[in-house]
């Protein structure tokens, strides 16, 4: 978790990553906006790739779910492409997520994040288990004050508690369906949770559109989402995307093609996957959140 954006404090990487801007094979970048809706995730989930090569992002258009090889429908059908999406990947690759990764370090038992996230499948039984569990251990911490409390990283960025109303079916899905079987398998690693995280094959971050455009654009989170309805907003964003000397788009058409798909989306999903993307890309290139060392390592830190 980042601080204070002007701060010069060092990466909280501690090692040696291949996904070097030194080096010219070009880095896998895949951005996710989740949705974890039984009826709509085809619809709602919106995938954008991209590569980094010498430090260039090259964007590609953003994409809904059903458009995968799989043609998914249902939600289970969303999530089992996404994974495979994931896993097959040519690596390097990182993969940027917009989901919590983690929940608030007082109502969690376990000593670190790996042993937190092998309780979940076996710990809730579905999404509205898991929000009714959170919102139990919460007021057991906060001695019934309270029902939702906030990681330091979600109030940096004024973000949503990860098991409130709005987004508690989104963390436990991407917890269980995506995180849960790729670290298992250890397809992927999640960072900076992970040992060595940094060096994987492929990499796992979370990320918080509203968080991108407050650190690099200088777009309130309230602001975002109040505007998030407007293409007019949308095309503003796009543009300022468009404008960053690292960011490369070819050819043409694919940029025609990216400001249309985006100005179209009423949801906002599509350019969320492309911020999501944008975040990972930065990430590649060296420009990495420092650590917030107030912070519970078990927390994690939103990607930016």
């Amino acid at each position: 978790m980042p601080h204070d954006p002007t701060a010069g404090d060092a990466s909280a990487d501690d090692g040696p990553s291949p996904h070097d801007v030194s080096v010219e094979a070009p880095v896998t970048v895949l951005g996710v906006d989740l949705s974890a809706s039984a009826s709509a995730a085809h619809r709602k989930t919106w995938i954008t790739r991209a590569t980094v090569t010498d430090g260039a992002v090259a964007l590609d258009q953003p994409v809904p779910a059903r458009t995968l090889p799989s043609e998914p429908r249902s939600r289970d059908a969303v999530f089992d492409a996404l994974r495979r999406t994931i896993a097959e990947a040519e690596p390097p690759a990182v993969v940027g997520l917009d989901a919590p990764f983690s929940l608030p370090e007082p109502i969690v038992a376990e000593s670190d994040w790996r042993a937190f996230l092998e309780t979940v499948p076996d710990t809730f039984s579905d999404a509205d288990d898991f929000q009714t569990t959170c919102h139990r251990l919460t007021k057991r911490a906060t001695g019934g004050d309270r029902k939702e409390i906030r990681r330091r990283c979600d109030e940096r960025f004024d973000g949503l508690c990860p098991y409130n109303r709005f987004v508690f079916r989104i963390t436990y899905h991407a917890l269980r369906d995506l995180l849960v079987p790729l670290v298992r398998s250890e397809t992927a690693a999640a960072w900076p949770f992970q040992p060595g995280a940094a060096t994987a094959d492929r990499v796992l971050l979370e990320t918080y559109p509203a968080a991108v455009l407050g650190s690099r654009l200088a777009v309130r989170s309230t602001t975002y989402k109040d505007a998030h309805d407007d293409p007019a907003f949308r095309r503003a964003v796009l543009d300022q995307v468009f404008a960053n000397d690292a960011v490369a788009v070819d050819p043409h058409p694919t940029a025609t093609a990216i400001r249309s798909v985006v100005a179209d989306d009423a949801g906002g999903d599509a350019l969320d996957s492309l911020l999501a993307a944008w975040a990972a890309a930065a990430w590649v290139r060296g420009d990495r959140p420092t650590a917030d060392h107030r912070a519970p390592p078990s927390e994690g830190f939103i990607h930016y």
